[in-house]
Parts: structure tokens; sequence; C-alpha cells
């Protein structure tokens, strides 16, 4: 019986060192693993431009800044009108289309806009392709403008911004330069285009709200109803028998100017606005 335990002590207490054993092996090569590796090691300084391409960062290329659209696209404008939309003008649009008054003003609104598109065309020789026509939020002419002469679509919108901003003469100098030394001598439709400016700019300082076509007749809507300013203007040689007053649906008074075959819309247009502010001087300094 003791034989048999002191050799089951014996053999416990080997499996105990052989375990012991089996821990301590793997630590002390580790040891001497890492011990030749550190004797192995050097560091060397050298210039960043002799370092392998591989450990290099990679260069980023810069992001295109290409623009998203070509020089053949078409550019849409919207031409805001000076009156008030329908809502603007103080119409409620629960059952609009039953308010007659409503409904009337949005129908000069459409004439308004119909006679200023005839008169875009006129002066640029191009048809203006009208996308849509709004009249209740806003009253403005949504259109198409074609390429033509300034290439580059964001660059025509930058001209129709300036033309549009045009008020004297020398704001139209200033914009003509900057063409002739970009793009060479301006086209007839441009040079309509400033004209068309400069022409509303006059009339709306001697007191003109709105000048339209209608057939051979140019029509003149007027501030205010004066009567010595009218006269002149009727007595005038270039006018005399050729001028008569009316008033539009919203009762403004408006000066009505008879054409002649072939003649030149622009032309007497400037003529009439210019002996309107003749007359308008006139009465000031009486």
């Amino acid at each position: 019986m003791k034989k048999t335990c002191m050799s089951a002590r014996m053999v416990s207490l080997m499996l105990v060192l052989a375990l012991l054993a089996g821990f301590a092996l793997p630590v002390r090569a580790g040891r001497a693993e890492q011990g030749s590796q550190a004797k192995a090691l050097s560091f060397e300084q050298t210039a960043s431009s002799a370092a392998p391409q591989r450990l290099l960062p990679e260069a980023t290329k810069p992001e295109s800044q290409a623009p998203d659209y070509a020089n053949t696209d078409l550019v849409r404008v919207s031409i805001v009108l000076d009156r008030a939309s329908t809502i603007g003008a103080g119409y409620a649009t629960s059952g609009i289309a039953a308010n007659a008054s409503a409904m009337s003003y949005r129908d000069s609104l459409k004439q308004e806009q119909a006679g200023m598109t005839a008169s875009i065309e006129r002066a640029t020789g191009n048809r203006l392709d009208v996308v849509w026509n709004l009249t209740l939020a806003a009253n403005l002419i949504s259109a198409n403008i074609p390429s033509y002469y300034v290439p580059a679509a964001e660059q025509r919108m930058d001209l129709y911004r300036r033309i549009a901003k045009i008020r004297k003469e020398r704001d139209a100098d200033d914009v003509v330069d900057e063409l002739i030394d970009r793009y060479g001598d301006p086209p007839r439709a441009v040079n309509n285009l400033i004209s068309v400016a400069l022409l509303r700019s006059a009339a709306s300082d001697c007191g003109i709200q709105d000048i339209a076509q209608k057939g051979m007749t140019l029509r003149f809507t007027l501030k205010d109803f004066d009567t010595r300013q009218i006269t002149k203007v009727s007595d005038f040689p270039a006018f005399r028998n050729r001028v008569s007053m009316t008033s539009d649906k919203q009762d403004r008074p408006v000066l009505a100017l008879k054409l002649k075959a072939k003649e030149d819309p622009l032309v007497w247009a400037k003529k009439l606005v210019q002996e309107y502010a003749n007359a308008a001087a006139q009465k000031k300094e009486g």
C-alpha cells in the first residue's frame, strides 16, 4: 500500500515538473530570439527623396473644375415685369376663377407680357422661345435664349443682367466697350437690346410706365394724365394727326401713336419718349 502511494506521488511530481518545463522553454526561446534580432537591427538616416517610392505618400490629383454645361446650351431667363402679380395685387387664390376682377387683372398681365415678348423679338430680330407665362404668384416671362455672339452660357447670362441694369448712356457705353474688347463689334440684336433698355429707363423717368405695340399702334401707358404734356406731344409736327388718347382695362391713360408702313417702332418710340420728356421738363421750368 505504501509503495503504491509513493509511486503515485512520484508520477504526479514528474507531471508537474514536465508542465513547468513546458512553460519555461518558450519564454527562454522568445527572449533569445528577441536578443538576436536586436543585435541584427540597425538604423540609418537618409533623405526623403531617397526613400522607396512605396513609402512616400501618393500625390493627389486636383479635381476637374470643368463646367457642367456646354457652350451651345440654351439659357433660361426670367423677365420680371414691374406690375404686381395677381396675388401681389391683393387678390385671394380662393375662388379666383369666379372672381371677375381678378381674372380681368390676370388678363391684363398676359397682354402686357405678350407686348413685352413682341418688343423683344422686334428688337433682337429673333423669336423669343417662351416656356411659360406666370401671372398668379409672379409677373414674369420664362424663356430660352439661343446662343449667339457670346458663346458661353454663363457669359450670356451675365450680358443679359448687365443690359437689364442699363439706365444711362454711360452705362450703355461701358457695356458696349467691354463687349467690343471681348467679342468684337456687337450685332444688331445686341445693340437693339441695349436701345430698348435705354428707352424703358428714359420712359420711366418722364412718367411713362409701359410701352407696347399692338398691330400698327404704339401704346404708351402714362403714370398721370397731364393735359399740357399730352397736348405738346400731339402738336409736335412728326406726331400731328397720329396721336390719340385712350385707356387700358385699369383705366390708366394711354397715349397711342399710329405707325406708318415700314416705320421702325423702336425709332418712333424713342422720338415720342423724347418729346414727352421735353414737355415734362418744360412743365417743371414753368
